[in-house]
């Protein structure tokens, strides 16, 4: 029975390793490329995805980085979803 306990031990660390590489994998094509928003119909405020972080805190593990452009005035923000946002100091 022991030796059948562990042959059923090692399987169950093999299965939960390859689920962990694949979970990996999948966390790293998270990676995204930063894309205008396309719903522009506020004219005076422009928005742009820059990236996206990964947070095991965050809901479904990533937070999204936009940078937003108050076209009036030229004043740009950086936004963390979930964070905050504040102004771009240059």
């Amino acid at each position: 029975m022991t030796r059948i306990g562990l042959i059923f031990l090692g399987l169950l660390v093999l299965i939960f390793a390859w689920l962990d590489t694949l979970w990996l994998k999948e966390r790293e094509a998270a990676n995204e490329t930063g894309y205008a928003i396309p719903d522009d119909r506020q004219r005076r405020v422009h928005v742009v995805r820059a990236g996206v972080l990964l947070d095991d805190v965050a809901a479904g593990g990533k937070r999204g980085v936009y940078v937003i452009t108050d076209r009036d005035t030229g004043v740009e923000y950086i936004g963390i979803s979930g964070i905050g946002i504040a102004e771009v100091r240059r």
